[in-house]
């Protein structure tokens, strides 16, 4: 019996530990952190990244049930390019959240950008914010 409980034990002692939170709050560049096409490891989530790209407004979706201060509502979520990045690869960024659906064209979803963040969408710019996996289901 106490061989087995010093295996446990010792197996405990050796396991990868969850990453503290100083760890994931400290911002990490993307392209350093994570590889597209590849799963997302837990270890991977929940990270504070940035990257330097562009959002592309043209392709713009609004996700439902999204929780503000508790209010159920979307979110704005727009592709962006992510300069460095393999392949050309983009990344998907929540960038806003709005309480009914909204119609909008792309020039309308660019001017609601820039209105809410202060940045154009035609120019490069640091995009900070957490990386968090898909909550589509995986292959």
């Amino acid at each position: 019996m106490f061989v087995l409980l010093t295996q446990w034990q010792f197996a405990q002692s050796t396991a990868v530990q969850p990453r503290t939170h100083a760890e994931t709050e400290t911002q990490v560049e993307l392209t350093e952190h994570f590889e597209p096409g590849v799963a997302m490891m837990s270890d991977q989530a929940d990270q504070m990244v940035y990257f330097t790209g562009t959002v592309d407004p043209e392709r713009t979706v609004q996700v439902e049930s999204r929780v503000d201060e508790g209010n159920v509502g979307l979110w704005l979520v727009s592709s962006a390019t992510v300069e460095g990045a393999p392949g050309d690869n983009n990344i998907p960024i929540a960038w806003g959240w709005v309480p009914d659906e909204i119609e909008a064209d792309s020039a309308e979803i660019a001017s609601l950008f820039e209105e809410s963040t202060g940045l154009s969408v035609d120019e490069p710019m640091q995009i900070q914010g957490r990386l968090i996996p898909g909550e589509g289901p995986t292959p």
